[in-house]
């Protein structure tokens, strides 16, 4: 069993700024699961956890990455955050304590509006049913 604690930088879909993780691996069958927060530019948090497939290239150091990350929530936009992504990868082992990894995610975020947008969007609904009353009325009574 080998624990990786991952801090990285990148660059995503909805400004990412910063990817942590902690991974348990066994070795033996590279086999493993862990915890991960994706961080946007404005410092928002996306939380997941995932279960990863190390799989062996043949290249000494070189490792093909696979696996599924379910979000379980997070900070600001992504309070409430729900949905998964299926992810692939490579990494390459520098040395016995580093690595270089690439992954590529492939899913969906579902998150839940803030109160303002629950707000507005209520109003609208409001505003809409208004709007359809008003125009059922002179057809009525025609």
């Amino acid at each position: 069993m080998v624990r990786f604690n991952t801090v990285t930088t990148g660059s995503g879909s909805f400004d990412l700024a910063a990817y942590s993780s902690q991974d348990i691996v066994n070795m033996a069958t590279g086999a493993g699961n862990g915890t991960n927060v994706f961080t946007a530019g404005n410092g928002d948090q996306l939380f997941g956890s995932f279960n990863v497939q190390i799989i062996p290239t043949g290249v000494p150091g070189v490792v093909d990455l696979r696996g599924r990350t379910t979000f379980t929530g997070g900070t600001g936009y992504f309070d409430g955050a729900s949905g998964s992504a299926d992810f692939t990868g490579s990494g390459l082992f520098a040395s016995a304590t580093a690595a270089n990894a690439a992954f590529n995610y492939d899913g969906s975020i579902a998150v839940v509006p803030e109160p303002g947008a629950w707000a507005l969007m209520t109003i609208g609904l409001a505003a809409l049913g208004a709007i359809r009353r008003l125009r059922v009325r002179p057809e009525a009574a025609a």
